[in-house]
């Protein structure tokens, strides 16, 4: 009974609609932080699209890009990301990947952008030469 009771006057008062702002704004810098980074270190026909209200960024690469062998390698660096084909019941979305921006802090977004674009810069001088 206690603690609902002390919810509801942090309701009442204004303190839950002061920590969603708070919350929003968190985010959406770590979103703007990570588009940046994106547009700055990936190549540059590099799309990227969000959902509104969501965590995640969905990343287009050149088609011939295939991000089941790209996340492979990616690991072994510890960068992680959902490749494309996972959303697809029929494999689609293979030069495609989606990243999660809400758990990480800045300078670990960034080092994981920057890994992913040498991996990806590797990727793409091997793919052109075999």
């Amino acid at each position: 009974m206690l603690p609902q009771l002390a919810i509801a006057k942090f309701i009442r008062l204004g303190g839950y609609a002061k920590h969603l702002r708070q919350m929003r704004q968190h985010y959406e810098q770590q979103r703007d932080h990570l588009l940046r980074a994106i547009k700055t270190y990936l190549p540059s026909d590099t799309r990227v699209s969000f959902p509104d209200g969501s965590f995640i960024l969905w990343v287009e690469l050149h088609t011939n890009i295939d991000s089941m062998k790209l996340v492979e390698q990616c690991r072994e660096e510890g960068v992680g990301f959902a490749p494309g084909p996972l959303f697809s019941a029929t494999g689609k979305y293979r030069n495609c990947f989606r990243l999660n921006f809400s758990e990480q802090n800045a300078e670990k977004r960034e080092w994981a952008v920057k890994t992913l674009a040498t991996i990806l810069q590797n990727f793409e001088s091997k793919a052109k030469a075999g």
